[in-house]
């Protein structure tokens, strides 16, 4: 009898193949590994609310100013009384003489805590104005937990906007004002943004730039308010610090980001009630 020993070599192949090609098919299939994370602590350690609308949640959070900074104890009042004298702070800087026309509620305070300009979200946007009632002066602070929260709290401040159409700002002509308008045409908010702004850096350059070292926020703090801030996380660690609650949700540094944001706005109101009264005097 003769055999073919290559034909029976593809027999054996082909059997072994087609068992392996059994084993597969009856085998179940492997479900994919879920990350779990830890349990988000960052609502309580800074006390902020889920708020939802229509595009999505949110995290935010409202304070009082003179409640959670008792040095600005007065500071609503000081700005209230300020305004008609900022007249003087006309030609200094760009719609500066919107201000002594103003009444107080239009005002908007704003700042940003972005992942930075290259393909960055905002994942902290800040803005304070003089409210109704017995907290005149309040601080909301919208916080995007990932990517897709980012639009749910722009149609929110959206709203504010047009309730409050004069922003003031540090350096927001070049940073806040165009980040903030990208962000919201990326996300389809394509109406046209009716508002008049008061960047305070460019006022400070005017002002005090011939006298001081640098017009950064915080050297404006220490040589004119007199003060300095303790343990005050940069905004050059925002990236990082969100990058590392997305995955971990470890909220610690984090809380220093809102810290730094909320601080960040009380200054803008503090410098400009000195300005007008520097300007006034001169």
């Amino acid at each position: 009898m003769f055999i073919n020993p290559d034909r029976d070599l593809r027999d054996i192949l082909e059997h072994l193949q087609g068992l392996r090609r059994d084993h597969h098919e009856n085998r179940p299939a492997k479900k994919p590994r879920r990350i779990q994370l830890p349990e988000d602590s960052l609502p309580s350690r800074v006390g902020a609310r889920v708020r939802v609308n229509g595009r999505g949640r949110y995290l935010a959070r409202k304070l009082s100013v003179e409640k959670h900074l008792p040095r600005t104890k007065g500071l609503a009042a000081a700005l209230i009384s300020a305004l008609p004298e900022m007249a003087s702070l006309a030609g200094l800087t760009r719609d500066a003489e919107c201000l002594a026309a103003a009444e107080p509620e239009d005002l908007l305070f704003l700042d940003l805590e972005t992942t930075g300009l290259h393909r960055g979200i905002i994942v902290l946007l800040g803005y304070m104005h003089i409210g109704p009632g017995e907290k005149p002066l309040q601080v909301r602070q919208c916080f995007a937990r990932n990517f897709d929260e980012e639009a749910p709290f722009l149609e929110d401040f959206l709203k504010v906007l047009r309730r409050r159409p004069l922003m003031v700002s540090f350096n927001g002509r070049s940073f806040d004002a165009p980040f903030l308008e990208s962000r919201l045409r990326f996300h389809g908010f394509l109406e046209p943004l009716d508002y008049r702004h008061v960047d305070l850096l460019y006022l400070a350059r005017r002002l005090w730039g011939h006298a001081l070292p640098d017009c950064k926020l915080q050297t404006l703090e220490r040589r004119l308010l007199g003060r300095r801030r303790l343990n005050d996380l940069p905004g050059r660690e925002v990236p990082r610090v969100w990058e590392d609650y997305l995955h971990t949700r470890r909220s610690e540094e984090l809380a220093g980001v809102w810290e730094h944001n909320f601080c960040d706005l009380a200054t803008l109101a503090e410098l400009l009630v000195y300005a007008t009264r520097e300007s006034v005097e001169f």
